[in-house]
């Protein structure tokens, strides 16, 4: 019985000691991308629109995209725990390979590393996608997924914060966690209103904040008890609540 004990004691505490999987979708979720359109950069601050911003050039393609605020902070956070051998970055993009890799390479912590950097071998990107057979009109949503794992087989320290929650198996929601979609980005609806109510805005500009909390909290967690990560966080978090009057709006507009 001892042995058998013992081997259990020994079994929780390597288990804890094993690095877990922090996985991060990048459009939406990290960054936005910024257009010309109206209601193109929501987020902008009047004295200095092109603050946490960076241009990237990809193929034939120039594009500029917004940084949340707090994202890099966090990530700053993570990397000091990826280096002590707890914690292991990803990033899963629907977006090209080639997008991804220029992206992430334009955006550097304090010290100078890049989330490229950041992740090495772990930036999943369009290829990596599962096809689920739907054809459009399917949503792209629909017709394809990200099986995580490819990040680890074992699912269990792995979770995923995602702005999209159809984009994970149904399988693998549980390793999700979802920070909402309803912020009118140009992206989401073809109409995006000219001011959004107080309230969503602050959300969605500091939401860094609600993830960074809800990370902290659940690492902690982890490397307390020895439990599961995906069942960590599960049990703690569920997408901030928020306003979503311009998807009435929008709805109505597009019907």
């Amino acid at each position: 019985m001892k042995t058998f004990l013992l081997f259990l004691l020994l079994s929780v505490s390597a288990h804890a000691e094993l690095p877990v999987d922090i996985v991060f979708d990048i459009d939406l979720t990290i960054v936005s991308l910024i257009n010309d359109r109206p209601g193109g950069d929501l987020l902008a601050d009047p004295s200095d629109p092109t603050r946490n911003t960076v241009r990237i050039h990809h193929g034939e393609i120039d594009e500029t995209y917004r940084v949340f605020e707090g994202m890099t902070e966090l990530m700053e956070k993570l990397e000091l725990e990826q280096k002590a051998g707890r914690v292991r970055v990803s990033f899963f993009s629907g977006g090209t390979e080639a997008r991804n890799e220029a992206l992430l390479k334009s955006i550097k912590l304090k010290n100078g590393t890049s989330l490229w950097d950041l992740a090495p071998g772990r930036v999943l990107g369009r290829s990596s996608m599962t096809p689920t057979g739907l054809k459009p009109p399917a949503r792209i949503r629909e017709q394809f997924k990200k099986d995580l794992t490819r990040i680890n087989p074992d699912l269990s320290d792995v979770i995923i914060i995602d702005d999209i929650k159809e984009f994970v198996p149904e399988s693998q929601r549980g390793n999700l966690l979802w920070i909402g979609e309803e912020f009118p980005f140009p992206d989401r609806t073809p109409f995006p209103p000219a001011s959004v109510d107080p309230e969503l805005l602050a959300r969605e500009k500091y939401k860094f904040r609600w993830i960074s909390g809800q990370i902290d909290r659940a690492l902690s967690q982890r490397f307390t008890t020895g439990g599961a990560l995906s069942s960590i966080i599960q049990n703690m978090s569920n997408a901030p609540v928020g306003c979503n009057t311009y998807r009435i709006l929008s709805d109505l507009f597009t019907k």
